[in-house]
């Protein structure tokens, strides 16, 4: 179960379990009904429209511990500070 967790908890995707492969995990055997299991018909594809959004491509091959996490969340917290929405009132 850890090994599922942290295989679906990656923040870069290259690196994260896809859907089928997690529902294909052995925790789900004893709940699995395989007649019920349907491809979807439909390709979803999630774009990111914002310019300063994290670039997916070129780091692709990075993996991230939780140095790296602390890093990326001071900074988006710096961002978040400046644009005055923790100020006190």
């Amino acid at each position: 179960m850890i090994e599922l967790l942290t295989e679906m908890l990656q923040f870069n995707p290259h690196f994260r379990v896809t859907a089928k492969d997690a529902l294909s995990h052995k925790v789900f055997d004893k709940i699995r009904i395989p007649h019920f299991e349907k491809p979807c018909p439909i390709i979803i594809e999630q774009k990111i429209f914002s310019e300063d959004a994290y670039d997916y491509e070129e780091f692709k091959s990075t993996k991230y511990n939780h140095i790296d996490f602390k890093k990326m969340l001071i900074s988006e917290m710096i961002k978040v500070n400046n644009l005055g929405y923790l100020k006190p009132k």
